[in-house]
C-alpha cells in the first residue's frame, strides 16, 4: 500500500476490524527512557539552569518543533541549539553526544513485545529527528524481526496530527480497530482514538503490560 494514502477502508473488513493485529510503540520516554546523567547535570550547572531544565529547554525551541517534521536536519538543530545556549561548535558536540549517552533501552517491555503471537506486528511509532534511525538500533537489535518504523520527520508530519496516525495505519495496512498505540503522552494517546485506535498511555511497565493484556483479550 502506497504511504502516501489514508488509512485503509476499514469498513470492508467486518468482524477482521476487532482483530489486534499490530502494536505500535513511541520511543523517547517508552523504547528508550533518559537517564538524567551525570554528565547532563554538569551542562546544567554550567548554564545555570534548573535541575531537569535542559531537556525542556532544548525541546521547547522552534528548531526541535522544525526538526521533528523534517523542516530541518538534526545536525542543523543542534547546530542552532548551541547557539540558543551561546556554546561552541565543539561544545555543541560534545552536548548532543552526552544527550544521547543518556538514552536506556527498556529491554523489559522490549522483551514482553517479542513474547507475544507472531500474529501481532511490532512498529515504531515516533516523533523523532532525522538522526533516528541511529538512536533505534539498539532497540531494533532487541526485537526478533526488524519492526516497522513511521518517524515524524520522514513523513512531515508528527504526533498529535491525524495525518501521523494515517500514514501509521497505512504503514501498517490496518484499520485503527486493529491497532494499539503505546505512547507516554497522554495528548497523543488522546488524538489516536479519533481514527480508533486503541490507546495505552505509558506510565510504568507494569501498569502498561497489564493494559496490553487486557486490550488483546477484549479483542
Amino acid at each position: 500500500m502506497d504511504a502516501n494514502n489514508d488509512a485503509p477502508d476499514c469498513d470492508k473488513r467486518g468482524e477482521a476490524a476487532s482483530v489486534i493485529k499490530a502494536i505500535a510503540v513511541d520511543c523517547g520516554g517508552v523504547l528508550l527512557k533518559m537517564r538524567w546523567t551525570a554528565a547532563l547535570r554538569r551542562w546544567e550547572e554550567l548554564l545555570n539552569m534548573g535541575s531537569r531544565s535542559l531537556g525542556p529547554y532544548i525541546w521547547s525551541l522552534p528548531c526541535a518543533s522544525q526538526a521533528t517534521v523534517g523542516e530541518i536536519s538534526a545536525d542543523v538543530a543542534w547546530r542552532e541549539v548551541g547557539t540558543a545556549l551561546g556554546l561552541s561548535e565543539c561544545a555543541t558536540s560534545r552536548l548532543r553526544y552526552d544527550f544521547d549517552r543518556a538514552d536506556t533501552v527498556n529491554f523489559s517491555l522490549l522483551r514482553f513485545l517479542a513474547s507475544l503471537s507472531t500474529g501481532v506486528h511490532i512498529a515504531i511509532a515516533t516523533n523523532s529527528w532525522s538522526d533516528a534511525h541511529h538512536k533505534l538500533r539498539r532497540v531494533i537489535r532487541a526485537l526478533p524481526s526488524a519492526p516497522a518504523t513511521v518517524i515524524s520527520s520522514e513523513i512531515g508530519a508528527a504526533k498529535p496530527s491525524s495525518i501521523f496516525y494515517e500514514r501509521l495505519l497505512s504503514r501498517l495496512d490496518v484499520c485503527g480497530e486493529e491497532c494499539i498505540l503505546i505512547d507516554d503522552s497522554r495528548l497523543n494517546v488522546n488524538a489516536s482514538s479519533f481514527l480508533n485506535i486503541e490507546g495505552v498511555l505509558f506510565r510504568s511497565n507494569t501498569q502498561c503490560i497489564t493494559d496490553i493484556r487486557h486490550v488483546l483479550t477484549r479483542c
